[in-house]
């Protein structure tokens, strides 16, 4: 009987917030976002089974960039445009539980930003076959710049599986 209380209390609490989170996820992609787009409740259950099921071969790079470097970030999330131009999974990490899309990414490259301010949280992208996928997070922390340590926002992308790991590093070549 409680497992049914909350499965319905998701459903409502989507309900509610789907209107306007299609509004700007919209706005901030350029291009309308349809409710098909979305993964249903049970579906997107089943990708975080299938998710956390995935180790990527333990293939994870991490790089993080003081906020006022991001075009940083940027020129290395343009290495993985062909790949974020094709259908993948797109989530928001306080809104994952109700929300997955299955669309072309293509506009986080550009729209990272607006992202993690509609979620203040993690931006996360996986390929349908969960093979590669990023995390964008953004935070608060100390740092050693310049000779000094500072309080500074950070910009975080962690890069998972062997084929888009190899593409970000090729930024160097």
């Amino acid at each position: 009987m409680q497992e049914k209380i909350k499965s319905l209390q998701r459903r409502l609490q989507r309900n509610v917030v789907m209107p306007e989170f299609v509004n700007s996820i919209s706005a901030i992609s350029n291009f309308e976002i349809k409710e098909a787009m979305f993964l249903s409740l049970e579906e997107i259950d089943l990708h975080n089974i299938k998710l956390n099921s995935t180790d990527f071969k333990f293939n994870y790079l991490n790089l993080s960039f003081p906020t006022e470097k991001v075009s940083m970030l940027k020129t290395r999330l343009c290495k993985l445009s062909y790949e974020l131009d094709k259908e993948n999974y797109l989530s928001l990490s306080h809104l994952a539980d109700l929300f997955a899309l299955k669309t072309s990414t293509a506009f986080i490259s550009e729209k990272f930003q607006e992202l993690l301010d509609l979620d203040r949280g993690l931006i996360h992208v996986y390929t349908t076959d969960y093979t590669n996928g990023l995390w964008i997070d953004q935070y608060n922390d100390y740092w050693f710049l310049d000779g000094k340590t500072e309080f500074v926002s950070i910009i975080e992308l962690r890069v998972f599986g062997e084929a888009w790991i190899k593409k970000v590093i090729a930024f160097h070549e």
